[in-house]
């Protein structure tokens, strides 16, 4: 992986094995061409270090726990073919494997996401906490900041009048330190109003560069099979904040 991402970065294709999921073997190469962005996923994609030099955002997920499960049961049973008690099964067989080399990786990320149920009275929506590390830029922190303070929102997560008066306002900027150093801390809540998402979106818009490229509308966006789509505040937040780092790192500079 790390010398086909070295490839790709110097303008080579590469040839690389694919797995099919159905036989449990690998199916045909497939070739992947360079691009002007390239995204890797996968359970191990930091776990190596020459990969991790070649990554210029590196993105971990990390959500509740019950939550990694149901996300793996709803692709395996219904994408996958399998059924709800083989995912089990592999659910628990592998978890020693995802102690040992999945969740070290968390520690190389420079964004962690982290999704949970907020329970009752969010409408469904997951909330969302996003830990930055200053291996990046905060982009327009001056902007995402005096957003969060006008909706009552502050470091440290004081409480404000967002919504209503002694309430926690629903976005909430602070700071932490894990062993790897301090983390900047945007939490997210499920039921965040449009027009408070809209204004920090606002703030995170601005800084960047050739928005013409990027689609704006699809942000946020949440399909359920069967029952159509609508928008997630703490969503389009959590994937504008990626965007952002991104198309810094790919232009090099963000307008701080």
């Amino acid at each position: 992986m790390a010398e086909h991402l070295h490839a790709l970065a110097a303008g080579t294709s590469v040839t690389k094995p694919t797995y099919d999921h159905h036989t449990g073997s690998f199916g045909p190469d497939e070739t992947v061409a360079p691009g002007e962005v390239i995204i890797v996923e996968g359970l191990l994609p930091l776990a190596d270090r020459a990969v991790r030099d070649a990554v210029d955002v590196a993105v971990f997920l990390e959500p509740d726990g019950y939550l990694r499960r149901r996300w793996k049961l709803e692709r395996d049973v219904f994408e996958r073919g399998y059924s709800p008690k083989e995912v089990v099964v592999e659910l628990r067989r592998r978890e020693p494997d995802v102690a040992q080399h999945v969740r070290p990786q968390r520690d190389y990320a420079d964004v962690i996401v982290r999704f949970h149920d907020p329970g009752a009275g969010d409408d469904g929506h997951l909330s969302a906490r996003l830990m930055v590390r200053p291996t990046l830029p905060f982009p327009a922190l001056r902007g995402v900041l005096g957003a969060i303070r006008s909706h009552g929102g502050s470091r440290g997560g004081a409480r404000g009048r967002a919504r209503g008066r002694g309430a926690v306002p629903p976005v909430r900027w602070s700071t932490r330190t894990d062993r790897r150093g301090p983390l900047s801390v945007l939490d997210i809540d499920g039921d965040c109003p449009p027009e408070v998402g809209a204004e920090i979106e606002d703030a995170l818009w601005s800084t960047l560069h050739r928005v013409e490229r990027l689609r704006r509308d699809r942000l946020g966006v949440v399909r359920h099979p069967g029952k159509g789509q609508e928008r997630s505040e703490s969503l389009a937040l959590a994937q504008l904040l990626i965007v952002s780092h991104l198309v810094g790192a790919f232009d090099g500079a963000f307008e701080l």
